[in-house]
């Protein structure tokens, strides 16, 4: 996935609770009255697949932690390529509720291999900068 060099592309990653999403709507904010385009994403995306990826978080139905990874990486792949590279093409900042740095950490936590969960989200460009809280 090519991803265009003129906009902003933030990512904050953190456990849940950790404070991403206030923090991104508080620069979401502050950024917009400076004048500048801003789009705000979370991971899972309000898509369908990151409906399934919910529906497992809220034990809804269950499935493998392969599976379950193999979601947030096909999800992440979706909404980069329909929301933030047109985004980003167009010179906008990207402010991400998550990104694959958090897939990362709680793929190993269940017990996947470090290397299969960055081969599964290699198509998807990193962040310009990444804060973790």
């Amino acid at each position: 996935m090519i991803r265009p060099q003129t906009g902003t592309f933030i990512a904050f990653e953190g456990l849940d609770g950790s404070g991403s999403s206030t923090q991104i709507n508080l620069l979401a904010s502050w950024l917009e009255q400076k004048g500048h385009k801003v789009l705000a994403v979370k991971q899972p995306s309000a898509n369908i697949i990151g409906g399934l990826i919910r529906g497992q978080l809220t034990h809804d139905w269950a499935t493998s932690p392969e599976c379950l990874q193999l979601l947030f990486a096909a999800d992440r792949a979706h909404q980069m390529e329909k929301d933030i590279i047109p985004a980003l093409a167009k010179g906008g900042l990207v402010l991400a509720d998550r990104h694959f740095y958090t897939s990362v950490a709680f793929g190993q936590a269940d017990g996947l291999a470090e290397s299969w969960l960055f081969e599964i989200n290699s198509q998807v460009p990193a962040a310009d900068l990444v804060i973790l809280l």
